[in-house]
């Protein structure tokens, strides 16, 4: 098991003065030249915009009616003006034109009442959500931890516009709110209620691990005056990263799909990156096998064209410009070609210019921010594309095949993975990077998404992926399948990649009453793709196999054809099958802009019976 020595890498950390005489983009920022002009005009327009106002309603409607977007929407957008005004005293070399606006919204976010964000502050007398900061809510989330990250950057670059512009009172205060906010909540061994993301208790931890510790390392480093709570805070996060680390494969997987892995490996490297740069080199794990494992692991869930699986709650199936600029950065001090050609594809496919400025509001990750702008245009390199492959990932029964200009997905698991849906079993297919059969992925996050209705929601549930159902019968989520355990819901799984197949069991995934005494499926990749279905069940019932495509099939017999940009996909499957589609119409943000349209289709190929083999063929 791989562990980061904490209290050394933390010791070896450049006093705050040394560190600003680096010349390296972490601790030095200075928008590119062709990046300035963008940089400035997007200052000067968020200056003439006035501060947002963060009603006590809106705060409190996530309690009442699940919604967190209003809030969330105008929380960021202060982070995000922030960052832009920044940018843009930085481009106009320090000249002191946006500090007063700089300053203002600084003030104002230190005068929230709470950084922590409705949907992780839940009073745990009243279980509501409440902008209290008191004793007994205080704690560090996600966003707090990255608001503290981007008032630190702030204070860091511009501290001596802020020691000459204001009263001492202005820098008091900052070190006032970092610190009873987030850095004696972060060092603190305290636990309950709401900071079992650090592990301490031996659970589980999720991307919150080292995302928050990144964030807080940030905080420490640039915006902490005091050399021992600057080591301090550093070694907490190492500590608590490696309590992260003692639940990821060996080969780095990311458990929560491809859109988390940002937030988690992908904040872990960062994490290591900076204490890199901060120790002037002494730390440095560019060359550690696992560490390398972990931040190629994103291309398991590649699927072509800049894009990947969208498996559970991955928001997005687009990689976008920003984390290709992300995995060029990294592919190249790795020298991955997977991440080079992961970078190369995705931004090919947000057909934008390689001078195109960066975004400047994405406070999630403020150094990424900073760094993007600093460097310049990227030279995204040339790297030989995808060969065909299949493998197979225990970690998380993982079956993926690239196949010509076909990617094939077929996952095992169980139901009650982080971010999971019920969907043990499930197959998707891209053609050229153009999802064809899909998981639905997941809408906008509401009070339902994490709490005891989150398998009522539609794109949850196993009928709307592609999943067999039984006598109507759907997958249950893991806590309610007490009878058996809950890290292995598919059983009996078996696979070879180099003859390329996987089979595995799937009737424990379905509850008792279903009647299911087998239920076997089994992928294959020859000359096309297969799925087989053999069932036995206790008596007669309807079993239903279900596909869920962005385009509806044109029905011949047996035949079942999906017209894709420049061919036709026909798909076969066992005669007596009776066939129906039906369209979902979906009114939500976050779907629609991960598949580019506001519907997708269900296919059902149905049959009743008490056995059967049910096979399934996609010609390539």
């Amino acid at each position: 098991m791989f562990q980061l020595c904490a209290r050394s890498i933390a010791q070896q950390i450049l006093p705050r003065e040394q560190c600003r005489k680096l010349s390296d983009t972490v601790f030095t920022a200075t928008p590119h030249p062709d990046y300035q002009k963008a940089a400035i005009r997007q200052a000067e327009e968020s200056a003439a915009k006035p501060l947002s106002v963060l009603p006590l309603t809106e705060y409190l409607s996530f309690s009442r009616d699940g919604n967190r977007s209003r809030y969330e929407s105008v929380y960021f957008d202060r982070r995000n003006r922030l960052l832009k005004l920044l940018l843009g005293e930085l481009a106009d070399g320090k000249q002191g034109r946006f500090v007063p606006a700089v300053m203002d919204t600084l003030w104002a976010i230190l005068e929230e009442t709470t950084w922590v964000i409705p949907a992780h502050n839940h009073c745990l007398e009243t279980n509501q959500s409440a902008p209290h900061e008191f004793d007994l809510v205080r704690h560090v989330d996600l966003f707090s931890a990255a608001t503290a990250a981007t008032v630190s950057l702030a204070v860091w670059h511009l501290e001596e516009q802020f020691e000459t512009a204001m009263p001492k009172f202005f820098m008091e205060k900052f070190h006032l709110e970092m610190n009873r906010r987030i850095f004696e909540p972060y060092c603190s061994d305290v636990t309950d209620g709401f900071m079992e993301w650090k592990g301490l208790k031996g659970n589980y931890v999720n991307n919150w691990n080292p995302w928050i510790g990144l964030s807080c390392s940030i905080a420490a480093l640039f915006g902490e005056p005091d050399e021992t709570l600057r080591k301090t805070v550093c070694q907490k996060a190492l500590e608590y990263v490696n309590n992260w680390l003692k639940f990821i494969p060996e080969n780095g997987t990311c458990l929560e799909g491809a859109n988390y892995y940002f937030p988690s490996n992908g904040a872990f490297w960062d994490l290591l990156e900076l204490m890199r740069v901060a120790t002037d080199g002494k730390a440095d794990f560019r060359e550690h096998p696992f560490v390398r494992s972990l931040v190629c692991s994103i291309s398991e869930f590649y699927m072509g064209g800049g894009r990947w699986a969208p498996i559970a709650d991955c928001s997005t199936a687009k990689v976008g410009l920003e984390r290709a600029v992300w995995l060029s950065r990294a592919g190249k001090v790795l020298g991955s070609d997977a991440l080079n050609r992961m970078a190369l594809e995705s931004w090919q496919a947000t057909n934008t210019d390689a001078t195109h400025a960066p975004s400047g509001n994405n406070s999630h990750f403020p150094l990424r921010t900073l760094q993007n702008w600093c460097e310049g245009p990227i030279r995204f390199e040339e790297a030989p594309p995808f060969a065909d492959t299949c493998t197979f990932n225990p970690a998380n029964e993982h079956f993926i095949c690239r196949k010509g200009d076909f990617a094939f997905c077929l996952k095992g698991g169980h139901n009650h993975e982080p971010h999971g849906h019920n969907d043990v079993g499930e197959f998707i297919l891209y053609y050229k990077g153009q999802p064809v059969l899909i998981d639905p992925a997941h809408q906008t996050y509401c009070a339902d998404t994490f709490n005891e209705n989150r398998y009522s929601l539609w794109y949850n549930r196993s009928d709307w992926h592609n999943t067999p159902v039984i006598g109507g019968m759907v997958q249950q989520e893991g806590p309610q399948l007490l009878h058996i355990p809950l890290e292995k819901t598919a059983t009996e799984v078996v696979a070879d990649a180099s003859q390329g197949w996987v089979q595995m069991e799937l009737k424990e995934v379905y509850p008792a009453q279903s009647g299911i005494l087998s239920l076997t499926r089994r992928a294959e990749v020859t000359n096309g793709f297969s799925i087989t279905d053999r069932f036995v069940l206790e008596k007669e019932k309807e079993y239903a196999f279900h596909l869920i495509s962005l385009m509806p099939p044109q029905v011949e017999g047996n035949r079942l054809i999906f017209t894709l940009c420049d061919r036709e996909l026909i798909c076969e499957f066992s005669d007596g099958y009776a066939v129906q589609t039906e369209e979902v119409v979906y009114n939500d943000r976050v779907m629609q802009s991960a598949w580019d349209q506001d519907r997708l289709y269900r296919t059902k190929i149905t049959a009743t019976a008490k056995e059967d083999v049910f096979a399934f063929v996609m010609q390539i």
